[in-house]
């Protein structure tokens, strides 16, 4: 197994292991909304378009999630936090 594989199979599960933790507290929060967490390229990861890793507490993600606008009509939020029409990329 490549490093390149090896590194990107670790992001993918970093990003699994957020996006559960995420997923909790939207639950706790009693909020639905899709598109939660996002990798770039460099395995670096977002939530509404804020850096986000495991160092980040529960409380640093109720305040990216409270202070996110609420969806206002059919879109969805794109990578830097904003929400949009356009179709996905």
């Amino acid at each position: 197994m490549s490093l390149a594989k090896e590194a990107f199979e670790a992001a993918i599960k970093l990003n699994n292991i957020q996006n559960k933790r995420v997923n909790t507290i939207f639950q706790k929060l009693g909020k639905e909304l899709s598109d939660k967490v996002q990798m770039d390229h460099y395995g670096r990861l977002y939530l509404f378009g804020k850096k986000i890793a495991s160092e980040t507490t529960d409380e640093e993600i109720i305040s990216i999630i409270n202070t996110t606008s609420e969806k206002d009509d059919d879109g969805y939020i794109n990578f830097f936090g904003e929400w949009t029409t356009e179709p996905k990329q």
